[in-house]
């Protein structure tokens, strides 16, 4: 039967009790005032609860046919026929033992029999779909909990806290893929000597975060760093924990583990090339300072003159050198907020101050004036470094750099090409900048500009292309998101 059919159906029901308790309530009592003649408080008093009720009724009615949740219709009327006939059951059996005692008036009696029993038949049935309502919530949170458990991609674990043994309930599958172990395996063990290795301890994480979570003042959170053995060797974790307050018949902790091995071995790149740069500025130390000797001992007129450009030339990287290293310090230890960010604005600033420093190269910029970007002070950095090392690196008579930005071929994006017709660069310094393949003992620092400018770019979101030039140079392309906002 349709649902409005029914909502119909079970609120004239109701609407025909309360008109017949009605009718037989004001018969009742229009034959006590008139024919036996009552007093009217005694006959008033004789057909109140019939009155009550037939207004009560009326209510229940007009509220089943316009407010009542669609699903509880039925059940209301389920339950008012079920509570009626119990009802009148149990009034029959109490009349029949009543009938040797003192006279009753069946048709009064029985109109408020009827009208108790389907008030209190309307209260069942409502009661009834609340709790099945509440059921299938609760149903439905079990299994939107299961899908997330089982889908999420992060290795997470639910375990209880038995004395001194941690207990497993539950793995997901990605808990499996990447430890090797199912929940039946791991039945009746403790998690921690399976997962850690001997002597390893976790470290808490006071101060600050390697994953990003967002700090829990209440203090229920606990993150700390882990070294696991994983199906593909040993691997760095952090383990967030979230213990649940009150669970009896369930998990008592839930362990997410985040794989941070390779942020780690990212940290530890730039540890090494920190080292390299050091090493690259005791070589130029090293050559200033034995050509400083050799110019005082010399008396030859060229070989002092040689020997000054030689000092000079490695001053000059020394001091590049350091700028850089101070430039890639700011950009790793330095947070920027993002915001809407003009091209035109950032490029021409970039490009004054290049004209400027180089006033022999020759830079064309084509730029439109609505394009914009999510962006931070970095970028105005990691732009200057390109554009400087076009000049800087480049060979030709009079170096030339074009700078164009346009939409990307994904509309997300926006892309800044710098085109210069220097010597080019290379597959290898290329694998280098991009960190797919580590700078080697010789080349140590050369690069270290793009390197900053692919960091910048990863961290805005975006991406680092080099391409060659026709019919010489280089294409530098730095691939950001476009911003829905003006700057």
């Amino acid at each position: 039967m349709r649902p409005k059919l029914t909502r119909m159906l079970v609120a004239l029901g109701v609407g025909a009790v309360a008109l017949v308790v009605g009718v037989v309530s004001a018969v009742e009592f229009h034959d006590d005032i008139v024919i036996d003649g009552d007093p009217l408080l005694l006959a008033l008093g004789e057909v109140l609860l019939g009155v009550v009720l037939a207004v009560t009724l009326l209510v229940a009615a007009y509220w089943i046919s316009t407010d009542v949740q669609a699903s509880a219709v039925p059940r209301i009327g389920r339950w008012a026929a079920i509570a009626t006939t119990t009802l009148g059951v149990s009034a029959g059996l109490v009349i029949a033992s009543q009938l040797i005692q003192a006279e009753l008036k069946w048709h009064l009696l029985g109109a408020n029999i009827l009208g108790i029993g389907v008030l209190v038949g309307i209260g069942m049935g409502y009661y009834d779909t609340q709790k099945k309502q509440q059921a299938r919530t609760i149903e439905r949170e079990r299994d939107q909990f299961e899908a997330l458990f089982t889908n999420v991609p992060t290795a997470v674990i639910a375990v209880t806290h038995l004395g001194d043994r941690v207990a497993v309930d539950m793995v997901n599958p990605a808990f499996e893929k990447v430890f090797g172990y199912t929940k039946t395996e791991l039945e009746g063990t403790d998690i921690r000597d399976v997962l850690r290795p001997a002597g390893e301890e976790p470290v808490p994480i006071a101060d600050s975060s390697l994953t990003g979570m967002p700090d829990d003042r209440e203090g229920n959170w606990t993150e700390v760093q882990v070294t696991l053995q994983t199906e593909y060797g040993l691997r760095e974790f952090v383990r967030i924990s979230a213990p649940l307050d009150g669970e009896k018949d369930g998990p008592s902790e839930y362990a997410f583990y985040i794989d941070v091995t390779e942020q780690l071995q990212r940290e530890e790149r730039i540890r090494v090339m920190s080292r390299a740069l050091r090493h690259d500025m005791r070589n130029r130390l090293n050559v200033i300072q034995g050509n400083a000797e050799m110019l005082v001992d010399s008396a030859d007129e060229p070989t002092s003159e040689r020997t000054v450009d030689a000092i000079q030339a490695a001053a000059e990287e020394l001091l590049a050198l350091s700028e850089q290293t101070r430039a890639v310090e700011k950009i790793v230890s330095n947070e920027h907020e993002r915001r809407a960010v003009s091209l035109e604005t950032v490029i021409a600033a970039v490009v004054a101050d290049i004209r400027t420093a180089f006033p022999d190269s020759e830079l064309d910029i084509e730029i439109p004036g609505a394009l914009a970007v999510q962006a931070d002070p970095t970028f105005e950095t990691a732009l200057r470094n390109v554009v400087e090392n076009a000049i800087i690196h480049n060979d030709s008579e009079t170096p030339r750099v074009e700078i164009v930005a346009v939409e990307s071929p994904d509309p997300a994006y926006v892309d800044v090409r710098i085109h210069d017709n220097g010597p080019g660069i290379s597959s290898e310094r290329y694998e280098s900048i991009t960190g797919s393949s580590m700078p080697d003992s010789i080349s140590h620092s050369n690069g270290m500009g793009l390197w900053v400018v692919n960091w910048v770019v990863n961290n805005l979101g975006g991406e680092l292309e080099i391409a060659a030039n026709a019919p010489r140079g280089t294409i530098v392309t730095l691939r950001l998101q476009q911003a829905d906002d003006d700057p």
